[in-house]
């Protein structure tokens, strides 16, 4: 009997201390999961039943100067799925594929997705219609995961003639969102990004199991973006485009007394608008493979011998240095022979006796290869440095082209050879080495026309930048500029000069300017014997430009053309730039937004 009852309290005792230690296993474990892990297991909790949904700001409108709007959002429409409940049967894709007129190879893809849990959130169609709207409505009931959202779709107004200047968005995913995220890619859209896109905010909403919505925590709104309102002129952007025409080349027109750029065009173009809604297979082939480089702003970013425009800046060099007089005189064969090379005169029997005066009024080349000569390639580039070229205006981007202005230690470095006489003698009327873009020829222009004031081009009106505009004296003789006014004038409205054919005959509006014709292939001995001057191939022609302003008596606006592989100037670019001086008459001087 003593020893039954020994084993009874045996086991006992054992099964007592085996349930008091699983208590105080239980006990412990509550004890870390209640209270030492309080915090970890309620940031756990709070995932599961807290949802963020971002709130995108609107991005900011761009305007003209005169408020007209360029670049807008528009609302877009669009059925989104959202995973996390119970996953929907095929019957309701089918009702839903019916109603937005799916395809099978859509509706298999959007299945996909669906059954792909990686995908929180998939988008089912974009643009729906009033009509499609109305009729997911009726499914109301049986959409639990499905949303109509309002997603606003940046829109270009004349897409075609602002595309290379404001350029266009895309979208990239957003790491604190998970959501596709508006962003600039090119033109303005990229350089002011920054304050177009505005700020993301957010709302904090408690869910239940069945993912539906309890209550608001908490609402933090969007910050929308920032308008942006331009120096051009709408009327005359799309004014200067048509001009432009089929043309390859680019255009622009300056405000000469604040550097206020009016139109900036480049041809051929592209429709920004097929950024957003996309562009079908052979659209983006035919376009990206286009030889006339559509995407490229050549207004900004096209490098092209001067030419003859750049006699401008010979004539200055040799006046403010004191080294030409004026009234001497240059004998013109229709040619000039340095060392073994002949360098020609783009009239085949010459200019014979020639002074500044005729120089620039039928731009004899011989006379400027004989001040190049004097003047040395030193004395060119700094001229060439003080109005302008050489440099990059961060108008658009920051990966604007700078041109070249060449100089012996230029060669040396980049060439690795030594500068030689006729590298000097072709820089002086505008070939060889040197570039500039259409940009650059603008502002040495404006310069002249203003009567030698430094200025700094500009597009945007507001918001303010903080840039001053740096309109100050570049220091030359005005006596100087007056005369180049003077031979400018007349290389346009007098007889027999280049542009003569050209002139505007209104005396109110009186257009003074230069023109210029840029060698892309030299010319050999024997092909000038065969006179063949005008090549078949079309990248082998000639450049055609034109620089100008109106009017001549109180300079108001400027303007720079360059029509790629056009032939002369005289009778290309000249004609576009008096239309576009033309055009410039009906510019509104009040009504601005800014």
């Amino acid at each position: 009997m003593y020893e039954k009852n020994n084993d009874i309290n045996r086991r006992v005792f054992f099964v007592g201390g085996g349930m008091i230690i699983l208590s105080s296993f239980l006990l412990s474990r509550l004890w870390k999961l209640q209270v030492s892990e309080q915090d970890k297991y309620l940031l756990l909790s709070d995932k599961n039943r807290i949802r963020i949904t971002p709130l995108f700001p609107k991005r900011g409108i761009f305007y003209d100067r005169n408020g007209n709007e360029l670049a807008l959002n528009s609302s877009n429409f669009k059925l989104t799925y959202s995973s996390g409940s119970a996953l929907p049967d095929q019957v309701l894709i089918k009702k839903i594929s019916n109603e937005l007129s799916l395809n099978n190879d859509q509706i298999e893809m959007i299945n996909k997705r669906i059954f792909n849990k990686k995908l929180k959130k998939i988008e089912i169609k974009e643009n729906l219609t009033i009509d499609e709207i109305s009729a997911l409505n009726f499914l109301n009931d049986d959409l639990e995961s499905f949303l109509i959202e309002d997603n606003s779709k940046r829109s270009y107004i004349n897409s075609k003639s602002f595309s290379h200047l404001i350029g266009y968005t895309g979208f990239i995913n957003d790491s604190n969102s998970e959501s596709l995220k508006t962003i600039g890619l090119s033109g303005l859209e990229l350089k002011f990004d920054h304050i177009l896109s505005g700020h993301l905010g957010y709302v904090k909403t408690e869910v239940n199991s069945e993912e539906k919505s309890i209550r608001i925590l908490e609402e933090n709104k969007a910050i929308n973006g920032q308008d942006v309102v331009l120096t051009i002129d709408q009327d005359l952007q799309n004014a200067v485009h048509k001009i432009m025409g089929n043309n390859v080349g680019a255009a622009t027109v300056m405000n000469i007394q604040n550097g206020e750029i009016l139109a900036m065009c480049s041809t051929p173009s592209f429709d920004s608008n097929k950024f957003i809604d996309g562009f079908s297979y052979d659209e983006w082939n035919k376009i990206s493979e286009d030889e006339r480089k559509p995407f490229l702003n050549k207004a900004i970013n096209g490098e092209y011998p001067p030419g003859s425009t750049f006699k401008i800046v010979t004539a200055l060099a040799g006046l403010e240095d004191g080294l030409l007089n004026p009234d001497d005189k240059v004998f013109c064969n229709g040619k000039t022979k340095y060392g073994k090379r002949n360098f020609h005169c783009w009239k085949d029997k010459g200019h014979e006796e020639v002074d500044l005066r005729k120089a620039i009024k039928e731009s004899c080349d011989v006379y400027f290869y004989d001040l190049a000569r004097r003047l040395g390639i030193e004395k060119i580039a700094n001229m060439a440095l003080r109005l302008g070229f050489g440099r990059n205006f961060d108008l658009i981007s920051d990966k604007e082209r700078n041109g070249l202005v060449p100089t012996k230690k230029w060669i040396e470095n980049n060439i690795n050879n030594n500068w030689n006489l006729g590298d000097t003698l072709v820089a002086g009327i505008g070939q060889g080495y040197i570039s500039a873009t259409p940009l650059q020829l603008n502002v040495m222009i404006s310069m002249i026309a203003n009567k030698g004031f430094y200025i700094e081009p500009k597009i945007i009106k507001s918001p303010n930048l903080n840039k001053k505009n740096k309109i100050r004296p570049a220091g030359f003789n005005f006596s100087n500029l007056d005369l180049l006014r003077d031979l400018l004038d007349i290389a346009v409205n007098e007889k027999g000069s280049n542009a003569y054919s050209s002139r505007i005959e209104a005396d109110n509006w009186r257009m003074a300017g230069k023109t210029g014709t840029s060698q892309v292939k030299e010319i050999t001995e024997e092909e000038r014997k065969e006179e063949i001057i005008i090549s078949k191939v079309w990248n082998e022609r000639d450049h055609a430009l034109f620089v100008g302003y109106a009017p001549t008596t109180q300079p108001k606006y400027s303007v720079s053309i360059v029509i790629e592989h056009g032939g002369s100037g005289s009778q290309k670019a000249a004609p576009l730039g008096r239309d576009i001086l033309l055009a410039c008459q009906k510019i509104k001087t009040q009504g601005s937004k800014a």
